[in-house]
């Protein structure tokens, strides 16, 4: 599985300083660390007529295990900035940067997350080839950037985020690679510390985002999709992750160990973005933890495909974290059946 502990990612250090005028250290020594990603596939399920086939999705092989490595690092700085603007002056993101040769993985999405099941940090993005610029050409790009990220008053890193990763090339790196660029962001409406009952969430990746770096030792698991919206369409259709985003429309969800449990007004609100999270940290691969579970549930991951397992692990056990969360609040579920009563 491609599963890192944070502290054993390298920071990012530059090679040379391209701009005389830039802060980086000159000549600094990379240290190199590879991860592999967890292959997201699409598989047709056995059936005696194709018009009865299902398709499911399935963990593959760990792409990087063999050949070209994958190499990441954490602390990447992003200096956006125009030529006649000082280092100073640049509006600075500071990302996890996965660099590869691998062709095969053009456009292709990287997803990484915060395991076990916290829902306070993942994101996803695609690899990007560079392409090099003129100085003018540039300084456009980087106005219309800045432009959008000083018209926002309150999150102003999420807008700049959302137009990078809208960009279909990357400025960023060396034409030598094609890179994928995370950054450590909580999604806005998941954490009750940034819940805003008006606006619960109005989009998981482009949305209210603060900035929140998971601890050190935790761990983060990596994976890619060839079709991201497909395997994301197939999970949220799969009978087991359905029935169970069903009866939390009604209240209550029943854990994976049997157990039922009432939901508070909060966690049944938000059952549709923690339905959506944790579909996209399903994708990103198990932890340990969850592995071992997996294989412990032959029949039921050969049924419906083990992202699909995973994924309504995540679901229950985050609606469930959030209901405990909101204790005080009067569960939906119970106040339903008073109220029939």
């Amino acid at each position: 599985m491609g599963l890192k502990r944070l502290f054993e990612i390298p920071v990012w250090r530059p090679d040379r300083a391209d701009d005389p005028d830039s802060s980086v250290p000159v000549g600094s020594l990379q240290v190199r660390e590879d991860v592999t990603l967890t292959r997201c596939l699409i598989e047709r399920q056995d059936a005696a007529a194709l018009a009865d086939a299902r398709f499911v999705v399935e963990f593959g092989e760990e792409v990087g295990s063999e050949g070209e490595p994958i190499r990441v690092w954490r602390d990447r700085p992003l200096e956006i900035r125009t030529s006649a603007n000082s280092p100073s002056e640049a509006v600075t993101l500071m990302s996890l940067e996965l660099e590869t040769r691998r062709r095969a993985l053009l456009n292709q999405t990287v997803l990484t997350a915060y395991q076990p099941t916290s829902l306070d940090w993942f994101d996803w993005s695609s690899f990007k080839r560079v392409k090099r610029r003129s100085r003018e050409e540039n300084d456009a790009l980087v106005r219309s950037l800045l432009s959008a990220y000083n018209e926002e008053s309150a999150n102003k890193d999420a807008v700049m985020w959302a137009a990078l990763q809208k960009m279909p090339t990357d400025p960023f790196g060396s034409e030598d690679y094609y890179y994928a660029r995370l950054g450590f962001m909580r999604t806005d409406g998941l954490a009750l510390t940034a819940f805003d009952a008006g606006n619960p969430l109005s989009s998981l990746h482009e949305g209210t985002k603060a900035n929140r770096r998971p601890p050190s030792d935790a761990s983060l698991t990596f994976g890619v999709c060839e079709n991201l919206e497909e395997c994301r369409g197939l999970l949220l259709a799969a009978p087991l992750l359905s029935k169970a985003v069903t009866r939390a429309a009604d209240g209550v969800i029943v854990t994976h160990d049997g157990e039922e449990f009432p939901l508070t007004a909060t966690a049944q609100s938000l059952a549709g973005a923690v339905c959506q999270a944790a579909i996209l940290k399903a994708l990103s691969g198990p932890n340990t933890e969850y592995a071992k579970r997996l294989k412990s549930m032959r029949d039921e991951t050969q049924k419906h495909g083990r992202p699909a397992v995973l994924a309504t692990w995540i679901f229950l056990d985050e609606l469930r974290n959030l209901a405990k969360r909101t204790s005080d609040e009067p569960s939906v579920f119970l106040s339903s059946i008073s109220e029939s009563n």
